[in-house]
């Protein structure tokens, strides 16, 4: 059985990715705390808070912008294997032609001690339209975890 109750693959978010989300749209800690009762010990918005980090927060989806054609951005994500079984999962990116994509690693091994691992993704323009539209699906042959993603210009 695969599906909603057995997902294979799922994307952990937790309270820091968003309160880093919040620090990146503009937020201060002040701000924050007038939202939430209460805020993890020892958090602050980093001083570098950009408007790429708002990408990074670990979604299934992916937004990227991108401000110039050729330009690199990169995100990275975190999945969590669900079940016991040990399995092996390959990224396939289904794109127009105009976006180059790549996926880092491209196959991600869970053994019995391994439940979560990271990759990173890659995205780079190759002319200056508007948006593009694409996903990465990973399968082990069993599952299939669809990531969509949007990179867009301003």
């Amino acid at each position: 059985m695969s599906g909603p109750l057995k997902p294979g693959l799922v994307y952990e978010t937790e309270i820091t990715d968003y309160l880093q989300f919040l620090c990146s749209t503009g937020y201060n800690m002040s701000k924050i705390k007038l939202v939430l009762k209460t805020v993890p010990n020892k958090f602050s918005c980093p001083a570098n808070s950009a408007d790429e980090s708002v990408s990074n927060i670990n979604y299934p989806s992916i937004a990227i912008s991108l401000s110039k054609a050729r330009e690199t951005k990169k995100v990275t994500r975190t999945v969590t294997r669900i079940g016991d079984e040990e399995s092996v999962y390959t990224a396939t990116i289904t794109t127009l032609d105009a976006l180059r994509v790549q996926v880092s690693p491209n196959i991600l091994k869970f053994t019995s001690k391994t439940k979560k691992l990271s990759y990173q993704v890659s995205f780079k323009a190759m002319t200056r339209e508007t948006q593009f539209f694409g996903s990465i699906t990973r399968s082990n042959g069993k599952n299939k975890v669809r990531s969509p993603f949007v990179a867009s210009f301003w």
